[in-house]
């Protein structure tokens, strides 16, 4: 939706201390013949001290004059779901059940393309887990948030 005028001004805990990778940044990116393999990534493994908790920096590697909605709805599915850290090393099938994205902006915008993902974990159980997830431009600015339901096969 397009800005409002409005009175209510919150934006609570949504504000991101972290700043986007270095130039020199040992960065990763996934296997060409899997939707990873659009992005670079930095995972920042100390500041998601979650189980059950993902914190990455993602940027897709071609990303100029991409309109921003479909590059924010490409970023926003860049993360596993966060339960998948409970599996450790072991591999199993998932499937999304729900996902869903709120915009929090009319005009989303990042520089160098960089783009900080979370994803938490509420709940894992009887092969159905719950996260919030959430997208911060490379100025901390909230972006989005979303929540998504997800069937783990293990």
């Amino acid at each position: 939706m397009s800005d409002q005028p409005s009175q209510i001004d919150l934006d609570g805990r949504l504000q991101s201390p972290h700043r986007p990778p270095a130039p020199d940044a040992k960065l990763y990116t996934g296997p060409d013949e899997f939707f990873t393999g659009n992005f670079n990534f930095l995972d920042l493994k100390d500041a998601a001290p979650g189980e059950a908790e993902w914190l990455r920096w993602a940027r897709l590697r071609a990303f100029e004059g991409l309109d921003p909605m479909i590059e924010v709805l490409a970023v926003a599915d860049g993360l596993p779901p966060a339960a998948f850290k409970l599996l450790g090393k072991r591999q199993a099938p998932i499937s999304s059940l729900t996902w869903i994205v709120n915009l929090l902006t009319p005009a989303p915008s990042t520089r160098d393309g960089w783009w900080l993902l979370s994803a938490q974990s509420d709940y894992a159980k009887n092969g159905c887990s719950s996260q919030s997830m959430m997208i911060w431009n490379a100025d901390g600015q909230p972006i989005a948030q979303g929540m998504q339901s997800v069937a783990i096969f293990a």
